[in-house]
């Protein structure tokens, strides 16, 4: 029997990029929609309480820092109460995934304010996220044209050109970010993740080095920089960089899916299906863990699971067609 080795080391890139939109999961992110339940009802004082108590328990939680910055610029006259509470209701909508309703509020915020740079930087995220390329582009350049010294507006910007590939004009916005803030820790780790998009694994490292120096419970950062040192053939610091990943964010199921790939490049291929299944535990949607879990098994015989698993990983993400044709010549 052939065995598939190549694929059993397939481990492509990491995609984690940190745009600070998600479903109020973790406790920073309870104490952010409690700030900004305040703030959609006019408390204020209470929103801004509540965003402080946020940063006490995550620092490095850049937007969290916009929506205090937009609290603070109410009670300095920039900005009208309105307004903040538009675009903090807009926030809201978005950590809850409710993209539509969060883009109405943005775009209400700006109609109040046209130069209300942040919202349309947040504005444009939600575009980014829901492939509206074009669109998100348009918002993220308005942002840094009306605020060009906003280290985040440049790395919303270079995030947008991440996700579409352009990964050079995506590295130059990043590079701008740091140059404006040389202590942001996200526009190090989205760097990172272009530099790695283009085999340029030496640089992400790097970079994803400087992220963990600055936010040393950055586990998406160990996370990225073990699937690096995966890439350079080094597993045992993949390892190493996978384990204080998921020793800092136990539900974060790339950790567990690399983490198996390390084992599996060594050989040790019980360790690496016992992870693959914690990934696949945590994300049932999860194809590259359903395919190296399916890799691993071929590997050691399991030809009716490994196949089992490797059609599984095919129904939820197109497999390339050398991939599928070899997929078929095993498993017919």
């Amino acid at each position: 029997m052939k065995v598939l080795g190549k694929i059993s080391l397939w481990v492509p890139i990491v995609f984690f990029l940190t745009v600070g939109l998600s479903h109020g999961q973790s406790t920073v992110e309870r104490i952010v929609l409690k700030g900004l339940d305040n703030a959609v009802q006019g408390n204020l004082a209470g929103a801004k309480t509540e965003l402080q108590n946020a940063l006490k328990v995550d620092p490095h939680y850049a937007p969290v820092k916009d929506y205090l910055k937009a609290l603070e610029d109410v009670n300095n006259g920039k900005l009208k109460p309105q307004t903040a509470i538009a675009f903090l209701k807009g926030a809201q909508y978005a950590m809850r995934g409710e993209w539509a309703k969060a883009i109405e509020r943005y775009t209400k915020a700006i109609k109040m304010n046209p130069g209300f740079a942040m919202a349309y930087s947040y504005r444009g995220v939600v575009q980014d996220v829901n492939g509206r390329f074009r669109k998100a582009l348009s918002d993220h350049k308005e942002a840094v044209d009306l605020d060009p010294t906003n280290a985040m507006a440049y790395t919303y910007l270079g995030l947008a050109y991440s996700h579409n590939g352009k990964n050079i004009q995506a590295i130059e916005n990043f590079t701008h970010a740091i140059q404006i803030n040389p202590r942001l820790a996200m526009a190090y780790y989205n760097r990172g993740i272009s530099y790695s998009a283009q085999d340029r694994y030496d640089q992400a490292i790097l970079d994803y080095d400087k992220a963990i120096e600055i936010n040393p419970r950055y586990a998406r950062a160990f996370n990225n920089r073990g699937n690096a040192y995966l890439r350079k053939e080094k597993p045992d610091n993949a390892i190493e960089d996978c384990m204080m990943a998921i020793e800092l964010d136990p539900n974060l199921a790339s950790a567990y899916n690399n983490l198996g790939a390390g084992y599996a490049t060594k050989g040790q291929f019980g360790k690496a299906i016992f992870n693959y299944n914690r990934a696949i535990a945590l994300n049932p949607r999860f194809a590259l863990a359903y395919f190296n879990r399916g890799s691993a098994r071929m590997v050691m015989g399991n030809q009716m699971e490994a196949c089992s698993d490797l059609k599984k990983a095919c129904d939820l993400t197109p497999c390339p067609n050398n991939v599928m044709t070899e997929i078929m010549q095993q498993c017919k």
